[in-house]
């Protein structure tokens, strides 16, 4: 159940951590509008007197003014780079240029018509201006130059040419990139750091020895860009306290803040926008001119970017939404209702409702997806006609939209292509609504029950002739319904089954665009003189003409007179006073930085909702709120997240089951190969123990077999069960080995063996070949050297001489008439007791998981048919052929020594270690002889191949073509050195010597990590040996050991 808990667990946190993930940039196309010059961008600067009022330097040496969309070209003389540039006076301008120094220019009718030039000492005008910067209050001006620092005194040198040096402290003035100018305070960015005085006499130096392109002020938080990060400076005045974090890393030309903390940033490549925790990237594939020098500038209302031939102006407001958050159509309110209706670019319906006290002033409501709507030209009007139903005009079809579903009832493009659609009016009182098309009005009745026809009916109009009539909007109040067109008046209906009149003329003031009546009497016409406004209907008082897309009035009585001026970039509240009238006052936009569409705006009261591409947003009068557009609520993630929850944790119980399936299969098969192994060491006790020890063992040895054979028979089996067996067996284990005959003992008694079958031999009344009685002097002779030499007492010798001692056996067997009773007195039971031997071997090699090649299975197969004909054939019944028989088991068991090892560990391996030394001894013969590479290669796979556990080991499992594998075996050589071991196998080189070297600690580790995993090896005298020879602890390369020590388990 852990388990469950722990897999449902996880999956809960992944399946909400899907839905959280953000990214920390997101790369995005911000909206922005693009101007195009004749040549690169190197400068942006502010009018200081009027905040409508740019001034663009270019790479040519032109100067551009530009006031909305109008621009002048002006020559800064000798075609140089302009760095920057500050407005004088309305009529002159200094510009800083490249390599051509500080210029005044003097402006008339749109013209320069001169030009005065400013020198340096010594440099005359060879030298650049970079910034400037003017402290207002004392008429100093200040630049920044590729030369250093220089003021000019404006009040008491009128007539100065040559600019005066501002020392900084003792530091070594070259580019000055940056000077500003704020409450009595200036501040100097260049080469040397960053200055901050605050007296012409005292600099402070917050930023040392580090360069510094430009210096940002946000209110009292200071900002500098170095070369490789954007810093923010804390105790700039404190000598040795100044501190600056770094909160943007990379190469940045511009950064600024907005009163809402949302950050600006310019890069080589891209615009950064820091909204809101998420930085928002937009591309500049070109990237910027990096020469250019006051590259970005930011006003109240958008953040300028010099981008190669373009200047770029980004509105402050910025939708980074998409779709979901671009507004495309706004309804007005119908009747008394606070509510309106909104659709965004996605096609979707919203609502929104006028409440100043309620918590959801600044959110709106999802209605669902518009379904038949199919927008491609410009939104004309959005009008709610109640009871869930809208209109929806564009400049070619006409939309009935109920339950969210479209219907295009009027398509000019199939009817009419060279009229349409410019004004929607709804009437609550008629449940009319009013067409205004290029050609006529039209009306739709909207009562309840009704179906819209397919046509609409055509409203007459009193004595006109109504071809061409371009009606430009329509709205109504009590006293009546108004329709005003583009060049044949004003019109009123009164009452419903009234007709429309004309009641102004359009002759006095030109086209008309637009048309706004208040609460109390009072018309007001957009015209291409102004806005035209009577308050009685008899005199006509004019309002500067200005850039206005439409007026629009407040609808309640009790409010006071006014209306919303909707500019191209902008908006504005106007209140409608006498004092105002008579002195002619064009307001001025606000948010200029947003373009409003006619058909995005609804008007209650004193406040407005306005729609734009950057969004919805709440004016009241002086502010501009942006209103949450509030996402369907979609439940498909919640759907899609139940259902993972629920296929999570169905998986979780299945795989909970798999592995405690898998888990019981494992505990099984572990028990199984405990049974195999203790059956292993149990057969091997009658040849390997002592005769008073075996008797206890095998009592053992059979207790812990049948605790196995009870378990492996029940239905479940616990870890603790196979720990407790794991232990038994390993305790059993070393007892084994503890009492197991050592190698001395066990040679011994084979002499004794050897010596009671010699006896028997020489008891033989005749031997009837010269070479059978020669080979037993040989034989003789070999057990004496055997039982007197050291060097002769190994395994090796004494399997030869047993082999020698059998082939002889073999020859005589036929003259051998007590053969049945040989050598020691056998019967028939020690004939049975040699067979269940041999059978017992038999069981202990087929239960190996795999027999390596066919022919070591050719001869398992030989051996089980002639073990079979000697049960069964009294004939063969004969210590002779039994002898054969385990001389073939024995060379069997051989081939299989390294999977034999884990059931006959002391036996094999001591077999095994035996002529090591011989072995190795050849081995550094050839290393010392200097013989080829691949004789040195040979007796490598000659070494291995005669110990077989050695492949155990990883090392020894690669190709023989991997020079590790020739390194290892060569390490078998006492004290080689890495080197002689790249002499003998033909590598040159010290890269080469220190791959070897290192090789060997890695040989090491890899054995350290078998005997982590196997303990028993830790007994095998072959890899104890490599073991030592590759610095490890274990002592294994004294021969002594492998002779006189029998092996010990990890208890002792």
């Amino acid at each position: 159940m852990k388990n469950i808990f722990i897999v449902i667990a996880g999956g809960i946190i992944l399946l909400s951590a899907c839905g959280k993930v953000t990214n920390d940039v997101v790369e995005i196309e911000l909206a922005c509008t693009i101007n195009t010059f004749e040549a690169p961008v190197h400068a942006i600067s502010k009018s200081v007197g009027n905040s409508g009022r740019l001034y663009v330097g270019l790479e040519n040496g032109s100067i551009v003014k530009m006031e909305g969309d109008k621009r002048h070209v002006y020559s800064g003389g000798d075609k140089r780079i302009i760095y920057d540039i500050w407005e004088h006076n309305k009529d002159s301008l200094f510009i800083g240029t490249r390599d051509g120094g500080l210029k005044l220019i003097t402006l008339k009718n749109d013209s320069c018509v001169k030009s005065e030039d400013f020198n340096i000492e010594s440099k005359d005008l060879n030298y650049s201006v970079y910034s400037i910067a003017e402290d207002s209050i004392n008429r100093i001006l200040y630049f920044g130059t590729s030369n250093g620092l220089f003021k000019m005194d404006l009040k008491n040198n009128p007539g100065l040419v040559m600019l005066e040096r501002v020392e900084l402290g003792d530091k070594k003035q070259d580019g000055i990139h940056k000077v500003l100018f704020r409450d009595s305070t200036l501040y100097v960015a260049g080469d040397p750091g960053l200055f901050i005085s605050k007296s012409p006499s005292r600099f402070f130096n917050p930023i040392k020895g580090v360069r510094v392109n430009n210096v940002i002020l946000d209110n009292d938080t200071i900002y500098a860009l170095t070369q490789n990060s954007i810093v923010k400076i804390d105790n700039p005045y404190q000598t040795n306290d100044s501190v600056y974090k770094t909160i943007a890393s990379g190469e940045f030309y511009s950064y600024s803040k907005t009163p809402d903390n949302e950050e600006w940033l310019l890069s080589g490549r891209n615009v950064f926008l820091k909204k809101k925790g998420i930085t928002y990237k937009h591309k500049l594939p070109s990237g910027i001119t990096p020469s250019s020098k006051q590259v970005g500038l930011m006003d109240n209302d958008f953040y300028y970017i010099a981008y190669r031939e373009l200047l770029l102006a980004f509105p402050l407001r910025q939708n980074t939404q998409g779709l979901a958050s671009s507004v495309i159509a706004v309804s007005d309110r119908t009747g008394g209702d606070d509510r309106i209706y909104f659709i965004t670019s996605d096609f979707k319906l919203h609502k929104y409702r006028f409440d100043n006290t309620s918590k959801d002033k600044y959110n709106s409501e999802p209605m669902g997806q518009l379904k038949g709507l199919n927008v491609h030209d410009e939104i004309v009007k959005f009008i709610h006609t109640g009871s869930n139903v809208f209109f929806l005009a564009t400049k070619k079809n006409l939309y009935k939209i109920k339950g969210n579903t479209a219907e295009c009832i009027v398509d000019f493009n199939k009817m009419d292509n060279d009229n349409d659609f410019s004004a929607l009016y709804f009437s609550p009182d008629e449940q009319k609504l009013y067409i205004g098309t290029r050609r006529y009005l039209g009306s739709i009745a909207c009562g309840s029950g009704r179906k819209v026809p397919s046509e609409y009916t055509i409203e007459s109009i009193a004595d006109m002739d109504t071809t061409d009539l371009y009606v430009v909007d329509i709205s109504g109040r009590d006293d009546g319904i108004y329709v005003a067109t583009l060049n044949k008046g004003l019109f009123q209906k009164t009452g419903k089954q009234g007709k429309f009149e004309k009641i102004w003329h359009s002759e006095k003031y030109g086209s008309t665009y637009g048309l706004a009546i208040t609460g109390k009497e009072d018309l007001l016409l957009n015209t291409s003189e102004g806005i035209i406004y009577n308050d009685d209907i008899k005199t006509l008082s004019f309002l500067d003409k200005a850039d206005i897309k439409a007026i629009y009035r407040v609808h309640e009585d009790n409010s006071s007179d006014g209306i919303f001026i909707l500019y191209y970039h902008g908006i504005h509240y106007q209140g409608l006073t006498h004092s105002l009238i008579e002195k002619r006052v064009s307001p001025f936009p606000l948010f200029s930085d947003i373009a409003f569409s006619k058909a995005c705006i609804a008007v209650k009261g004193e406040s407005c909702v306005l729609g734009s591409r950057l969004g919805l947003f709440l004016f009241d009068q002086s502010a501009l709120s942006p209103i949450t557009i509030q996402e369907e609520k979609d439940y498909t993630t919640l759907y899609i997240f139940i259902m993972g929850l629920l296929l999570l944790i169905g998986g979780a119980v299945i795989y909970c089951f798999y592995i405690k399936k898998k888990k019981q299969q494992y505990r099984s098969n572990k028990l199984i190969e405990y049974m195999d192994e203790v059956n292993a060491l149990k057969s091997q006790v009658s040849l390997l123990v002592k005769k008073e020890d075996r008797e206890a063992l095998l009592m053992k040895f059979d207790d812990l077999i049948g605790k196995l054979l009870l378990r492996k028979q029940g239905e479940y089996i616990s870890g603790i069960f196979v720990r407790e067996m794991k232990e038994n067996v390993n305790e059993l284990r070393t007892e084994f080995f503890k009492k197991a005959l050592t190698l001395n003992e066990y040679i011994e008694m084979s002499l004794e063996e050897v010596a009671q079958r010699i006896e028997i031999m020489k008891n033989l009344p005749k031997i009837e070949k010269e070479e059978q009685e020669n080979l037993l002097e040989e034989i003789i002779e070999y057990q004496k050297r055997i039982s007197v030499d050291a060097e002769y007492k190994t395994i090796k010798h004494i399997n030869s001489l047993k082999q020698k001692l059998l082939i002889l056996e073999r020859d005589l067997a036929d003259n051998m008439v007590s053969c049945r009773n040989r050598m020691d007195g056998m019967t028939t039971a020690d004939i049975e007791k040699g067979l269940a031997e041999v059978e017992q071997r038999i069981k202990n090699i087929m239960s190996l998981p795999k027999i390596r090649t066919n022919e070591l299975e050719k001869s398992l197969k030989k051996i089980i048919e002639d073990k079979d004909k000697i049960r069964t054939d009294i004939e063969y019944q004969t210590t002779t052929q039994i002898d054969k028989l385990k001389e073939k088991l024995l060379k069997l068991e051989n081939g299989l020594a390294d999977c034999i090892a884990p059931y006959s560990q002391t036996f094999y391996e001591q077999y095994a270690a035996v002529g090591h030394e011989e072995k190795i001894k050849s081995l550094k013969e050839k290393v010392d002889g200097r013989q080829s590479s691949r004789m040195v290669k040979k007796g490598c796979d000659d070494f291995v191949n005669a110990y077989s556990q050695l492949r155990k080991l990883s090392f020894m499992q690669k190709k023989r073509s991997d020079i590790r594998f020739y390194a290892a075996v060569l390490y078998f050589i006492p004290d080689i050195k890495a080197s002689t071991i790249c002499a003998s196998l033909g590598l040159q080189g010290k890269q080469k010597i220190n791959n070897i070297q290192k090789f060997k600690n890695c040989a090491r580790k890899c054995i350290e990590e078998l005997y982590k995993q196997e303990p028993v090896m830790r007994e095998d005298k072959i890899i104890g040996l490599l073991y030592s020879r590759l610095g490890g602890d274990k002592k294994s390369d004294d021969t002594s050991s492998l002779s006189n020590n029998a092996p010990k388990s990890d208890n002792d």
